[in-house]
């Protein structure tokens, strides 16, 4: 029942902890012996004995808050030159009233009244309605987003999110699984059982490669390789029986040459049905062809039908089409070790469910930005029409500029109701 006061991992025993407060998620978290612990999440029923491995400053919780604070105070930061604008714009249209009646020839009483505008005319310039609308929608969106463990990095994440076609999906790998689509041979110059083999046992020596599928989609016997490496993304290289053989992308097995016509059009042909293709070769050119599709959990491919409901298309991570400019949502960030500020967008869980929640804060925040705009300047335009007239008083005008940040505080708490 106690609050876990830091960042650590469990030593001994197993229990569930509450951590939805912090993750958003929608239940209880069982932890078993190695599992993470975060600082402000609260234990169940059972003991649990954990190591702290972080400070209380460097915990996930406190990173989380200040990446919410920095991006709130960037925000907050350009709205601080609007009082000297007003001040200025103020001043000059106070001059002019004040020289106006002198120069048209008005008598004394003229300038008297022209004077008492000023500072009901300054009162109405001063633009504390119009330059609270963004923070206010910022920070309820940032509260928002607390309570379903997302951090965003500030109201222009908000703005990309909101206008974005398509948005790229980060840390999904549980909820994606890949498939052996088919494979063939492209030479004869072994048996096909002894190339299977080899693939076997160049994937198994890179178990969290993204050619892992291809260890268990064949019943042929293991060829070990004596020595093998892996390129990052490039693929897997190792030696059989004093032969080098590689496995992986195209160009990278061939050594860089470019593909031959009948292999480039059959490796085109595959990618034009989404699917990933890896070839397996040695020094004399390629020996097999794999093509492996992507498949998607029932969770994730709900996800992505919400989005596509909302005119957004979700493309996960690493996938060749895969926009660079696209937003993109970082997913599991704290089982993942990610930190808060690394990513526009960071889902402490592993919930896609929490992207369309983005998506719906994001356009929220943005129509929450236009309406209480909208409310200030129409409200501002009518009070210099007033003012200009001369039936707006001093208190009146502070009145009325103390209605219209109301106005705006209530448009901004309507971002918190997301459905």
């Amino acid at each position: 029942g106690e609050r876990i006061a830091g960042d650590g991992r469990v030593c001994a025993g197993s229990g569930d902890v509450d951590q939805r407060a912090l993750t958003g998620e929608r239940a209880r978290v069982t932890k078993v012996c190695g599992d993470p612990l975060y600082a402000g999440c609260r234990n169940g029923a059972q003991v649990l004995d954990y190591e702290v491995g972080a400070a209380a400053p460097a915990s996930l919780l406190a990173r989380s808050a200040a990446a919410r604070l920095r991006g709130l105070a960037r925000e907050a930061t350009p709205f601080a030159q609007w009082p000297r604008i007003a001040l200025a714009g103020t001043l000059g249209g106070a001059v002019v009233v004040l020289l106006a009646p002198g120069l048209a020839g008005y008598a004394l009483p003229a300038w008297r009244d022209a004077l008492a505008r000023v500072p009901v005319l300054l009162a109405v310039a001063w633009p504390f309605a119009l330059a609270l609308g963004v923070p206010a929608c910022t920070a309820s969106a940032l509260a928002a987003a607390a309570r379903r463990g997302i951090v965003f990095d500030g109201a222009e994440t908000l703005r990309r999110v909101a206008a974005a076609t398509e948005v790229v999906l980060d840390g999904v790998a549980a909820d994606a699984r890949v498939e052996l689509d088919g494979w063939q041979l492209l030479g004869v110059r072994h048996a096909p059982s002894r190339l299977l083999g080899i693939v076997r046992g160049l994937v198994e020596c890179a178990p969290q490669s993204e050619w892992a599928p291809l260890a268990t989609a064949f019943d042929a016997p293991v060829c070990v390789p004596t020595r093998s490496w892996c390129e990052a993304a490039a693929g897997i290289a190792g030696h059989v029986d004093g032969v080098e053989y590689r496995l992986g992308e195209p160009r990278w097995v061939l050594g860089g040459a470019a593909l031959p016509s009948p292999l480039r059009s059959l490796v085109q042909l595959h990618r034009a049905r989404a699917c990933r293709v890896a070839l397996l070769g040695d020094a004399e050119g390629a020996l097999a062809l794999f093509a492996l599709s992507r498949g998607v959990s029932p969770r994730l491919a709900a996800a992505c039908d919400a989005l596509a409901r909302l005119g957004v298309r979700g493309t996960l991570a690493g996938a060749d089409a895969a926009p660079r400019a696209a937003p993109r949502i970082v997913f599991d960030a704290a089982a993942r070790g990610v930190t808060p500020d690394a990513a526009a967008i960071v889902v402490l869980a592993a919930d896609p469910a929490r992207a369309v929640d983005a998506l719906r804060l994001a356009r929220r925040a943005c129509a929450g930005w236009q309406r209480g705009r909208g409310v200030a300047l129409c409200g501002k335009a009518a009070l210099l029409a007033l003012a200009l007239d001369g039936s707006l008083t001093m208190p009146l005008a502070l009145l009325a500029e103390i209605g219209l940040s109301v106005a705006v505080l209530g448009l901004a708490q309507r971002v918190r109701r997301v459905a």
